[in-house]
């Protein structure tokens, strides 16, 4: 089956993104790919919360992924295999790819752009 992988931070610029996809791959029968990279700051490592906070703090994020990949899923009927990364972008992404075999991959754009109106090649 193919894949689309979609980057997303939730920003609405990623949600936007994460539509286009959806509406490809319900379309074309693709499965996608939720991706999404989370570092703890800075800033929260020199709290020095304990590794359990840190734990906490990676754990919420992993969930709110996962229920983003199951309400896609369950609303669309769209295959949705969420895919949690920390660590340097690109790197991650990279792996993500290979890992999955995508044949496409999505990343967040304003909801007004000239690339919108672009036919999906596939």
């Amino acid at each position: 089956m193919r894949k689309i992988i979609v980057s997303t931070d939730f920003s609405a610029e990623a949600e936007n993104a994460t539509k286009c996809a959806v509406k490809a791959a319900a379309e074309h029968k693709y499965e996608l790919v939720l991706f999404t990279l989370y570092n703890v700051s800075v800033h929260a490592l020199n709290t020095r919360f304990s590794g359990q906070v840190i734990e906490d703090i990676l754990t919420g994020e992993k969930n709110k992924l996962e229920a983003k990949a199951h309400y896609i899923s369950e609303t669309y009927g769209v295959r949705v295999t969420p895919y949690f990364a920390s660590g340097d972008y690109y790197e991650e992404i990279e792996a993500c790819i290979t890992q999955n075999e995508a044949d496409l991959i999505v990343m967040g754009m304003p909801q007004k752009s000239v690339e919108q109106p672009l036919p999906l090649i596939v």
